[in-house]
């Protein structure tokens, strides 16, 4: 009777009894990583390596090689020449003949790839490692420039001050040739913005479905704030109008916006209408020193 055989199945027994003892218990290792796969020891330390690692030359003796290829390892044996290493590998039963020529940075195939020899392998993993590091830096350095943009758009509508209020003369509205109503408005000059409020309306008294609130210019949208007089008004439901000689235009986007203000300083002497103006003007001018990211383009 053969007991070869029987004597084998029961050493793989004992091995796979002895592999199945863990030497420590679940709960002393937490680690759910794989270790890292086995490798052939380097014969006088010759392995070489593409950048990703995907692709290894490992000379294990004298006269054999390992060639691994995207997790696929086989067992060559080579020669050195001149300059270059003769590889032979069997696949599939061919021998095929791999050639690599020495160069500085390690060896390099025919079809120029280059594997790296361990101290160039090394260097390029540290430099890739260092990319990374700047990159992530770069990245986390502009989300918080981004943060911070929007954070200042954000602040730049809201007002944390009224500079100046002026009232605007009275206007009577006429229905069928007869007065309807007085409208009483004033203009208030806040530190983001200009509000046209509405001291009171016909409207205000039927109830709280019906609300009329500010007309608020926001700094954020005005493009250009001209002299008394200057300009031309592009009046969103009339078209083009002149600017009155006691207004001043103020242009804005979206240009249904756009407003001269001529009623702001109507009924003022020159020197009231340029103290409202200049007054307007000094505002936009430090609105815009304290957020230029929120300034319209």
């Amino acid at each position: 009777m053969n007991l070869k055989p029987i004597a084998i199945l029961a050493a793989c027994a004992l091995l796979t009894a002895g592999c199945n003892k863990s030497p420590t218990s679940p709960t002393a290792n937490n680690s759910n990583s794989q270790p890292p796969p086995v490798q052939a020891e380097a014969f006088h330390g010759q392995v070489y390596k593409s950048v990703d690692g995907r692709h290894v030359v490992t000379l294990t003796s004298k006269d054999e090689c390992e060639l691994t290829k995207t997790g696929t390892t086989l067992l060559c044996k080579y020669t050195k020449q001149a300059d270059a290493l003769r590889v032979i590998a069997t696949v599939m039963g061919t021998p095929q003949v791999l050639y690599f020529r020495f160069i500085d940075q390690g060896l390099q195939a025919n079809d120029g790839q280059v594997l790296l020899a361990p101290r160039q392998y090394a260097d390029a993993i540290a430099q890739l490692e260092k990319q990374r590091r700047e990159q992530e830096q770069q990245q986390a350095k502009e989300q918080m420039e981004r943060e911070r943009i929007a954070k200042e758009i954000a602040d730049s509508k809201l007002a944390t001050r009224t500079i100046s209020k002026y009232t605007l003369p009275t206007q009577r509205a006429f229905d069928q040739g007869r007065p309807y109503f007085d409208l009483q408005r004033a203009l208030a000059l806040t530190d983001v913005s200009l509000a046209m409020h509405i001291v009171n309306h016909p409207l205000l008294i039927k109830g709280p479905d019906v609300v009329i609130g500010d007309d608020v210019i926001l700094f954020s949208q005005i493009r250009k704030i001209y002299d008394l007089g200057e300009g031309n008004f592009t009046d969103f439901y009339n078209g083009n109008i002149s600017v009155p000689n006691n207004g001043f235009f103020v242009e804005c986007e979206p240009k249904k916006v756009n407003t001269t203000l001529d009623q702001v300083v109507n009924g003022k002497s020159a020197d009231e209408a340029r103290a409202i103006h200049d007054a307007v003007l000094d505002a936009y001018n430090a609105w815009k020193m304290k957020f230029p990211d929120a300034v319209l383009k």
